[in-house]
């Protein structure tokens, strides 16, 4: 993840908030109130799959892959196919053919436990985190917005006393489900 976008996930989260941030690794950012208060705060990326994460962060694979290109991970061949679809605009409805990549939208009883899995990995680089600086808040983005939901119980009710979230190091958690412009 880039600082630009790690920053945007910040200022999300304590917008108005006033403090001095500086940019780290381990954790991304420390961060000191105008009391004195000083925490961390790591910020992490959430996707359902690996192939998604790497359909996000590598720059024009999915149109390599659209193009006839070939997968660049073993997990890939698999993990995203390339499907002829038709397109009909609401405004015209002609039918456009065309290539894509269908990602599928599973419900919340899917992707918590992959949410959980995330930061059950970030409470165990906790300490490496404790070892700068202590509070540490982790902040996971929903990159691709499987988390989105119109009722707060949708979210929270799979994850309700859940050992990762219970028993975590971290002073708080957010999940953001915004998109940077």
């Amino acid at each position: 993840m880039n600082k630009k976008v790690e920053r945007f996930c910040l200022d999300a989260v304590f917008r108005g908030a006033s403090f001095h941030v500086t940019e780290a690794e381990e954790p991304d950012f420390l961060c000191c109130a105008t009391s004195g208060f000083e925490f961390g705060v790591e910020v992490t990326d959430f996707f359902r799959t690996e192939s998604d994460a790497r359909l996000a962060r590598i720059q024009g694979y999915a149109t390599d892959l659209l193009a006839g290109g070939i997968s660049r991970h073993k997990d890939d061949i698999d993990g995203i196919r390339v499907e002829d679809v038709i397109y009909m605009p609401s405004q015209t409805g002609k039918e456009i053919r065309l290539k894509a990549i269908p990602r599928e939208v599973p419900g919340h009883m899917m992707t918590v436990p992959i949410l959980l899995r995330l930061i059950a990995k970030k409470n165990q680089k906790h300490v490496r985190y404790a070892d700068q600086i202590t509070p540490v808040d982790l902040i996971v983005n929903d990159v691709d917005e499987m988390l989105r939901f119109e009722m707060v119980r949708d979210i929270l009710f799979p994850m309700f006393d859940q050992t990762e979230l219970r028993c975590s190091p971290f002073r708080e958690i957010y999940l953001l489900t915004l998109r940077p412009t």
